[in-house]
């Protein structure tokens, strides 16, 4: 399933979902649900066990039917065996067991009115500046590519709080959140809210609640300059990204 924005809520039919990844990373422990949520960006790898008969119908969809994701499941003549699923837990390998006081990085989301390709900003109701205006989506108060680049060591680990205050969305009548991805490397969640992970969960894109933060852990293995933006196609195009440089 893949999006440009909208998060869709997947589920099947008559089954369930046992989730064993998140991005390509293993979980701890694989856990059942009877619903898989997305956002832009994001990947879940999940078994289901076939448990249907002959001739049955069921249905995989996004809860916004609208948007025309539908695969039909149906059962066939014949039978395969029972196979055990090929999950193995990893190892753990944790950076860190808690989030610090203080990360090296604090990054603050959020939205503006001002200038394409220029400095005009709406500030306390007022246009600062002149020229053509849009919805200008930001990283500690700049589009890209005015965001500052993040400068960090390789073979670090760097921790960064990402708080979601996009006041703009809100004000617009609808609470937004941001999947933030990673270039060149990927994470640990370290906490959401402030609620660390029941387990260890290491991913390279996450959404940003609304109004929340979530506290991450990384290391950048290799040198040179590599995104971090929301992964929803108009914020990043409209300025929500910056550059992580690894030197």
């Amino acid at each position: 399933m893949a999006s440009t924005a909208a998060v869709h809520t997947i589920r099947v039919s008559g089954h369930s979902f046992r989730v064993t990844h998140t991005d390509g990373h293993p979980l701890a422990r694989p856990n059942e649900t009877d619903r898989i949520t997305l956002a832009p960006g994001e990947r879940i790898d999940a078994e289901i066990f076939a448990s249907g008969r002959e001739g049955q119908r069921f249905e995989m969809a996004s809860g916004r039917k609208e948007l025309g994701i539908s695969i039909p499941i149906v059962y066939g003549e014949g039978s395969v065996p029972a196979v055990t699923s090929p999950f193995v837990p990893p190892r753990p390998r944790a950076y860190l067991p808690a989030p610090p006081d203080r990360p090296d990085f604090a990054l603050e989301l959020s939205s503006a009115m001002g200038m394409v390709g220029g400095e005009g900003m709406m500030m306390g109701g007022m246009m600062m500046g002149g020229g053509s205006n849009a919805l200008r989506w930001t990283i500690n108060g700049k589009s890209y590519p005015e965001t500052a680049r993040l400068d960090v060591p390789v073979g670090e680990v760097i921790t960064m709080r990402i708080r979601n205050r996009d006041m703009m969305s809100m004000m617009m009548g609808h609470r937004m959140d941001h999947p933030i991805h990673l270039h060149g490397t990927f994470f640990q969640v370290l906490s959401i809210n402030g609620q660390a992970p029941m387990d260890e969960l290491w991913k390279d894109t996450i959404p940003v609640p609304s109004g929340g933060y979530v506290d991450i852990a990384f290391v950048m293995a290799k040198p040179g300059d590599w995104l971090l933006h929301c992964h929803i196609i108009d914020h990043e195009d409209g300025g929500m990204m910056s550059v992580i440089r690894a030197n």
